[in-house]
Parts: C-alpha cells; sequence; structure tokens
C-alpha cells in the first residue's frame, strides 16, 4: 500500500490491517468477542433479564469503539434514525443520553487519547476545516466563562467539542473508498428499516392533523434525520452504481419518501431536490441536460408517490394541505422565522461578545419580544452565543468544506458530496442545531468523503465504481 493511503490501524486490535481494498473488516478479535456476547446475552434474555441482556451488548458496543472510533463514527452514522426513534430528544428521562449519544461520547474520547498518546492525525485536504473547528470548539469552551451558566454551558460546550473530534476522526479512520461506501450503504439500511419501524408503531398528532408523532420527539429531528439517509442512499447509488445497490437504493429511497412525507417537515421534502439540482450543477454542468432529465424523473416519482398517498388516504387532513404548500414562495416569504432572525440580530447588538455555550434560550426569555426560545438559524445561534468570532470561525470551516467539496475532481463524488452537503445546510438555515448530531453527522460523513478522495487521488488508487472517471 502506499504511504499516502496508510491508515494507523495496527492502534485498533479489533480489527484486521486493511488491505489495498481496506474498507471495514472484521477481525478474528472483534468477531470472538461479538460471539461470545451474543451467547451470554442470548443465556441472560431466555432467564428473563431484558435489561441484563441489553446491558451485555452496550458492553460489547463500548469495547468494539474504544477499541476503534471508526467503529463508533459508523454505529453513530447507521443508528441515528434508531436512536431519535427509540430515544426521543424529549418527553422522556433520556434527555441527553442515548445509546449513540454514549457512542459518539466514547469514540470521541477514544481518539482524542489516541491523540494524546503520539497519533499524529494524517489529514491533509481538510487540515485548515479541522484547525478552525479546532479553534472553534476551544473559544465555545472559554465562552462558559462568561455564560453565567456554567452546568447548562459546560454541556452546551462538550456537544461540541464531541462533535468536532468525530470530524477529525472521521477524517482521519473513515477515508478509505470501500469504508465510505460501506457507512452510506449502512446509513440507508438504517434510516430505512428506523423510519418504517417508526412508520407502523408511531402514532399520529390527531386525525385531523394526521403527522407523524414519536412520544415527545421533536419531530422535525426525526424528519431530518430521515432525510439524511435518503441523500446518504442517494449518494451510494452515485459512486456504486451496481444492480444489487441501484434496486436497493431505490426500494428505501421510496420507503424513506412515504416517513419523511407522513413527518410533514417541509425543509425536508425541499432539501432533497434542491441539493440534487445543486449536486448536477457543480458535478455535472457540462452534461446538466441529463442531470436535469434525471431530476425530472426523480420528481415525477416523488410527485407520482405524494399522488399515491394522497388517494389512499396515507396523506390526509391538515398534512395533506401542509405539504401542498412546500414549495409555494408564500411559505418560505411569509415564514415568522424571518422575525426570528432579526431578533437574534438585535440580541446581538445588545450583547455583542455573545451569551456564552448554550445560553440562547436565556438570552431569548430575557430579552427578546416574540416568545420564543431559539433564532431557528444555526448561523444566527452561533452569532448569539459565540459572537462573530464563533460565528467567523464556524463559518469559515463550513466554507472550506464546501469549496473542499465541490473541488473533488471525481463527477460522482464529487456531486455525492454536494448533495449531502446542500441538504444538511439547507436544514442548518431553518433550524438552530450547532450543538445537534443532525447537523453534525453529515458533516462528518462529508469530510470523510473529501479526504478520502484526496488520498486517493494522492495514491493514484482506482476511481470510487462511479463509472464516470
Amino acid at each position: 500500500m502506499s504511504d499516502v493511503a496508510a491508515i494507523p490501524y495496527a492502534a485498533h486490535p479489533l480489527l484486521t490491517e486493511p488491505g489495498d481494498e481496506g474498507g471495514l473488516r472484521f477481525g478474528a478479535g472483534l468477531v470472538g468477542l461479538t460471539v461470545v456476547a451474543l451467547i451470554v446475552a442470548a443465556a441472560v434474555l431466555a432467564a428473563g433479564a431484558g435489561i441484563a441482556a441489553g446491558a451485555v451488548m452496550g458492553a460489547w458496543a463500548l469495547v468494539v469503539v474504544i477499541a476503534s472510533p471508526r467503529a463508533g463514527i459508523v454505529m453513530a452514522l447507521t443508528l441515528q434514525v434508531w436512536d431519535v426513534t427509540l430515544n426521543p430528544e424529549q418527553g422522556t428521562a433520556l434527555v441527553f443520553y442515548s445509546p449513540v449519544r454514549v457512542i459518539m461520547l466514547v469514540a470521541a474520547a477514544s481518539y482524542l487519547v489516541r491523540c494524546l498518546l503520539g497519533h499524529r492525525p494524517d489529514i491533509v485536504r481538510l487540515r485548515g476545516v479541522t484547525t478552525l473547528l479546532a479553534f472553534f470548539a476551544v473559544w465555545t469552551l472559554l465562552s462558559v466563562g462568561w455564560s453565567g451558566a456554567f452546568s447548562s454551558a459546560w454541556r452546551a460546550s462538550a456537544k461540541i467539542i464531541i462533535q468536532v473530534l468525530l470530524v477529525m476522526a472521521a477524517a482521519d479512520y473513515l477515508a478509505e473508498p470501500k469504508a465510505i461506501r460501506q457507512t452510506l450503504f449502512l446509513t440507508m439500511a438504517g434510516g430505512a428499516t428506523g423510519g418504517i419501524y417508526a412508520l407502523l408503531y408511531g402514532a399520529v398528532r390527531s386525525e385531523e392533523e394526521f403527522r407523524l408523532a414519536l412520544g415527545g420527539l421533536g419531530i422535525n429531528v426525526f424528519a431530518i434525520s430521515i432525510g439524511f439517509a435518503i441523500t446518504a442512499a442517494m449518494a451510494l447509488v452515485l459512486i456504486r452504481r451496481t444492480a444489487l445497490i441501484v434496486m436497493a437504493g431505490v426500494a428505501s429511497l421510496i420507503a424513506m419518501t412515504l416517513v419523511a412525507l407522513r413527518t410533514g417537515t417541509r425543509s425536508v421534502i425541499a432539501a432533497v431536490p434542491l441539493a440534487v439540482l445543486a449536486a448536477g450543477c457543480v458535478a455535472y454542468w457540462r452534461q446538466i441536460h441529463k442531470w436535469l432529465l434525471l431530476t425530472a424523473v426523480l420528481g415525477g416519482v416523488l410527485i407520482g408517490t405524494f399522488n399515491w398517498a394522497v388517494q389512499t388516504g396515507f396523506i390526509r387532513g391538515s398534512l395533506r394541505d401542509r405539504l401542498l404548500t412546500v414549495f409555494s414562495a408564500e411559505t418560505y416569504t411569509t415564514n415568522e422565522r424571518w422575525a426570528l432572525w432579526a431578533e437574534a440580530l438585535r440580541i446581538y447588538a445588545e450583547q455583542p461578545m455573545g451569551t456564552g455555550a448554550g445560553q440562547e434560550a436565556s438570552a431569548y426569555l430575557t430579552r427578546g419580544r416574540t416568545g420564543n426560545l431559539e433564532s431557528h438559524n444555526t448561523f444566527l445561534s452561533i452569532l448569539v452565543e459565540y459572537s462573530v468570532i464563533g460565528l467567523g470561525l464556524f463559518s469559515g470551516a463550513v466554507l472550506m468544506l464546501a469549496w473542499h467539496a465541490v473541488g473533488i475532481p471525481v463527477p460522482a463524488a464529487r456531486a455525492a458530496a454536494t448533495l449531502i452537503l446542500v441538504f444538511t445546510l439547507f436544514n442548518a438555515m431553518k433550524g438552530s442545531s450547532h450543538e445537534n448530531r443532525i447537523l453534525w453527522l453529515p458533516l462528518t460523513m462529508v469530510a470523510a468523503m473529501i479526504e478520502c478522495e484526496d488520498r486517493r487521488r494522492r495514491a493514484a488508487e482506482p476511481v470510487w465504481d462511479g463509472g464516470d472517471g
């Protein structure tokens, strides 16, 4: 293997060192540990101790993640929809803790320990991005000092630090074509199965509204997670167009589209076709007529799916009316978020040092006039909490990430990275998600894809199987 493509997997005792193919591989240690954990968990479950059986499998997951931060990243991406479905963000005792949150924490800590013990991250293309994000994380930590609420501020800063470490770990450990393809496939599979489960076992808020409801879960979190899985499926089809992948991708897209429609989150429904158009413009502008034709076909599938859903009563009541206005200009020009954004600028003008980590809600309570608790815009939320310094660091990192994404030389890979990035940023413009994995996990995926393409190019390795060179 070329030196520039080498990754220090020797530090991961549960993974075999990859050959030229790389990817996610199962070493003897991982297989043995998994078999033992399954046998013990099955025996405990047979004895009637379901919680103890879950604890056994939880211990298995923690051991795997400690041994391999990369495994933790893959688990977080794969299980995101399942995690928000079974562990709602609100309304349960698991407000701040859930299996995937713990996995992310352990993976970030494991990666940090490796770096402190002398591991030098193999990050080249995204060195500037990760440097800006590291400074942003440090700035959020410093802001705890003037936040006035140490407990909540420290928790908010810790969330961001964990997410930044995962972005770095993904760019360092996940950047292989085969690993990217496998992770996208698992993300697609996790989104489709988790979405179908929510659809089958979830409820509706009311017969008149008919939007999906999952306990105390904020439905937008679930919807955006499904949307990310949709873009992951599209990205996989772009970079790996085999018959099996295309069939699995189309089936998953239909299932996840139906789930997304039932959530009623218009930003997700609008962001997917916009992301597809953007990806075509940056990746296939010389063949834009073909991409527009593909977009038209995709639009036809979505419209046909929506029509079927309406005709069969799968979508009805105010949910149907809500979705019919998804592309109406009035939906966006009269949206109350414009007032909230103006409010955020006014609050920042009154407190130019920022409120400190996690204090946006308290700032709106004490200084706001609208009765809301956030600006519903990630960039403005960062401005309110972390001042122009934090906004500059974060925005600079995002702009650099976007620049590298549209600079990927392979059209299929460029379109795949752009697709995920545009979808994510569109939804970041309508929600305060800077502490939330619905923003950071897609950015983590994009970072791995960009660094992967750079390594492939420097090592003169074959292209991504996208079929277009």
